[in-house]
């Protein structure tokens, strides 16, 4: 319970702080996995299905910024990418099939932290092609790690839980 709890506040930074928001949500996001194994927490039957939900949340956050930006494509951009991650989670929720994870990949996210990054720390407004470079080269990166995590089912948190036991001599 206190991961979902974590998982529920963390995202709220997203509201005083976009960029450092969004990392710190994309952290809790990579690490409660790790934390729920840790906390021998085996009520979590179905942690795909309850992960995409909390990430649906905070990508909801997000989107809202979103769509307070002036720069309408970047603002329907981010629409669309969301609507795009958003019709693949339903479709995992209803088929409980991964690979539409996949085949939906998450790049709203990329998208919103590329943009508040420029818009919050360089405070330059990224041209529509500047946008588009920047998908092009975040679609192929968020395709492999989607593909890995959900259709190949690898996980690359086991590798990081043996390596901390194996130093720390636990488990």
């Amino acid at each position: 319970m206190g991961v979902i709890l974590f998982r529920l506040f963390v995202p709220l930074s997203l509201l005083w702080n976009p960029f450092w928001g969004g990392i710190a949500s994309i952290i809790v996001d990579s690490l409660d996995v790790i934390l729920i194994d840790l906390l021998h927490h085996k009520k979590f039957t179905n942690y795909t299905l309850m992960d995409k939900t909390l990430d649906t949340y905070y990508l909801s956050l997000e989107l809202l910024i979103a769509l307070t930006w002036q720069d309408n494509f970047a603002k329907y951009l981010a629409l669309f990418l969301f609507l795009h991650r958003f019709v693949g989670y339903l479709l995992v929720m209803f088929t409980h099939k991964r690979i539409f994870l996949v085949l939906f990949p998450n790049i709203f996210e990329y998208h919103f932290l590329i943009y508040v990054y420029f818009l919050q720390f360089q405070k330059l407004k990224l041209s529509s092609l500047e946008q588009l470079k920047f998908l092009a080269l975040i679609i192929p990166l968020k395709l492999a790690h989607e593909y890995i995590l959900h259709y190949k089912k690898l996980k690359p948190w086991e590798k990081i839980k043996h390596f901390y036991f194996a130093i720390n001599g636990k488990r």
